[in-house]
């Protein structure tokens, strides 16, 4: 099956976690519910944030908050209860005042790719008003990004 998205079209950085399949997170035939995906989505974007220093903590802190505004999530295979699971969050480089992270989950004993997706994140003050520029530390992190 082809990607519907291709990260090596993009400049990125990139987080990869480690994460086991729990038995609360599959069905009754051991494959994993559809829904849990987009929660390993975000533990690999907060592992993403907390390396790159752009943590949720770190962004309410400087006075803004990024909502996920879209998710895609397209799937290849099923991961099975008792998997270890890679989940790799690339962050993509964006003009825009806004995050867009492209996301591929694999099987880690043999890679196998399991599922993929994105997400898109606006940035908004801690009262909810939309940022039409990037704050000071997503600036910090692009300059960082630019020099490596």
């Amino acid at each position: 099956m082809r990607r519907r998205f291709d990260p090596t079209a993009h400049k990125k950085l990139s987080h990869t976690v480690r994460m086991p399949v729990r038995f609360s997170e599959v069905d009754a035939l051991a494959i994993i519910w559809h829904g849990h995906y987009l929660h390993y989505f975000e533990e690999a974007r907060d592992g993403f944030g907390k390396a790159h220093g752009l943590s949720y903590q770190a962004m309410h802190a400087a006075g803004f908050v990024a909502p996920v505004v879209e998710a895609q999530l397209v799937y290849h295979a099923s991961g099975r209860f008792g998997d270890d699971l890679d989940v790799t969050a690339h962050f993509l480089w964006q003009e825009a005042a806004k995050l867009e992270i492209y996301y591929e989950v694999r099987r880690a004993v043999d890679g196998l790719f399991l599922a993929e997706g994105r997400t898109l994140q606006v940035l908004t003050t801690l009262q909810g008003e939309l940022l039409l520029t990037r704050p000071p530390l997503i600036q910090a992190l692009y300059r960082q990004w630019e020099q490596a």
